[in-house]
């Protein structure tokens, strides 16, 4: 790691010689050309001090601007620098255009449910103060919409929380357990297209009890443009099937490696 320098030094900061034959003259001269003196010094040329002195000068004025850089976000110019967890902190960042960046972050958004996106069987009902959704019959499935989906982030994770109707075998049920589709659907398609699939494979008495069933690892790359996303429950079918299948929420988790939220093709 580096280590920021602590010497600063001061060079001809006086306006004229003090002392010496030149007393009362310039102690700095721009030289021929300055500051594009491209050839420097030349051999064999005596040099002048006042000429040299006006580069020097100005290398120490960078000096001191260097070392006054900071981290703390102090309220004056200065260059922003980061502490030892390359952190910075600043004032305040003013953007002129557009603005990209790339931190990569993990977002959890809660979907909510509409009366009208459900498949057949479905209602609302109320219970414990919140709306919640429950099955009337086995072997029917429920499905919703993905909205506002970040586009350009992966897809990582889709969680039904959710628990089963009463009435199973003890243990292990018997009927065809619930399956978990995210499905998306070309916008200028008709056929919807499993992304992932997740059965619940829990056992009778986790089923009917509150409980999350989760599609995990999608690794799906969302695309807003090109597609449209959903969510699929096939319901539960066959064996000891039983109805009241409640479902209280959706939860989706992304990472995000880009500002790509709002497409401009979207």
């Amino acid at each position: 790691m580096a280590v920021k320098p602590t010497i600063i030094f001061t060079w001809a900061s006086d306006a004229t010689f003090g002392s010496g034959p030149a007393t009362g003259n310039p102690t700095k001269v721009n030289p021929p050309g300055w500051p594009a003196v491209v050839q420097g010094n030349i051999p064999d040329l005596t040099v002048v001090a006042e000429f040299q002195n006006t580069p020097m000068n100005a290398l120490g004025l960078w000096t001191g601007w260097l070392f006054a850089g900071s981290f703390a976000g102090a309220a004056d110019p200065h260059i922003v620098e980061t502490d030892a967890n390359g952190d910075a902190t600043v004032q305040d960042i003013v953007v002129i255009g557009s603005l990209r960046y790339s931190p990569v972050r993990v977002v959890t958004r809660v979907q909510s449910f509409a009366a009208a996106l459900f498949g057949a069987s479905f209602q609302f009902i109320a219970g414990g103060g919140e709306y919640r959704v429950d099955t009337t019959a086995p072997g029917t499935n429920f499905f919703f919409p993905l909205r506002n989906l970040p586009n350009g982030a992966v897809l990582d994770s889709v969680t039904l929380k959710m628990n089963g109707g009463a009435g199973h075998t003890p243990v292990t049920m018997t009927a065809t357990p619930p399956l978990l589709r995210v499905r998306r659907r070309p916008i200028f398609g008709n056929a919807s297209i499993d992304i992932a699939t997740q059965a619940d494979t829990t056992d009778t008495t986790t089923y009917e009890a509150d409980h999350d069933l989760t599609v995990a690892a999608i690794g799906h790359t969302i695309d807003t443009v090109a597609n449209s996303y959903t969510v699929l429950l096939d319901n539960e079918v066959g064996g000891d099937a039983q109805s009241g299948l409640n479902i209280f929420e959706c939860v989706v988790v992304c990472t995000i490696a880009a500002d790509d939220e709002f497409p401009s093709g979207g």
